[in-house]
């Protein structure tokens, strides 16, 4: 009796040897280490975002101490944050309990003008509301790029690239199509956010762009990835 049971362990380890493997093994592998990278940058952003919006009216008024109940707020005073990229440390009260954040992305505010043009400060004037918007973005590793050609953007050639399936399918697992959220595609004059559908679905001001183009598609055109929302 212990032989055969021996004998047919043996024959399973050599079945599971010659067995092939399940079609979607990579797919079950590869797509949530894709969106382990992916969610990273979503975490930064959304502690960001707890942190600015914290440092908004009805929560903040300048010149309020902390724990004060204040019924109402000048709209020259109903902001607390100022263009520019967020210390890291400043965020730390903010990260949920199990998450930490990553050094890979950075997040940082941008503020224009009723006209659209570049604002230095982030609270409304009258007849001048601001537009207030919170931009995080950091290059993927190469592993998760798929080459396609070599063009010249913004007057340097680069290797066009797109995050490969697994990133695209973690896209669409955790956003809808109309989220300002996807890869950095420098086309022409042009810098857009393309969704996981291959859609442009926001098109970066240049004053954004030459803020955070140093640290984005900084080898390749298409390696940045992106989450834009409004404050």
């Amino acid at each position: 009796m212990y032989m055969w049971l021996v004998l047919s362990t043996f024959l399973a380890i050599l079945a599971g040897y010659s067995l092939p493997m399940r079609s979607d093994t990579p797919e079950k592998v590869n797509v949530p280490v894709a969106s382990a990278h992916m969610v990273k940058m979503v975490i930064n952003h959304r502690v960001a975002l707890k942190y600015a919006r914290k440092l908004k009216w009805p929560y903040y008024c300048a010149g309020t101490a902390e724990g004060d109940t204040v019924t109402e707020c000048d709209p020259d005073k109903r902001i607390g944050f100022t263009p520019g990229s967020i210390d890291p440390e400043e965020l730390d009260d903010y990260i949920p309990n199990g998450f930490v954040r990553s050094e890979e992305y950075t997040s940082q505010i941008f503020c224009y003008n009723k006209d659209e043009s570049h604002a230095d400060e982030c609270h409304d004037v009258t007849d001048n509301p601001k537009t207030r918007l919170l931009i995080t973005y950091g290059d993927l590793h190469i592993r998760w790029l798929a080459t396609q050609e070599i063009a010249t953007a913004g007057g340097t050639e680069k290797t066009v690239v797109t995050p490969n399936d697994d990133v695209i399918k973690a896209f669409r697992n955790h956003f809808g199509y109309d989220e300002w959220v996807g890869y950095i595609r420098e086309n022409g004059e042009e810098k857009e956010i393309i969704n996981y559908q291959g859609t442009p679905v926001y098109t970066i001001p240049d004053d954004m762009w030459n803020e955070i183009s140093a640290n984005c598609n900084t080898n390749y055109n298409g390696s940045c990835i992106a989450y834009v929302s409004k404050l």
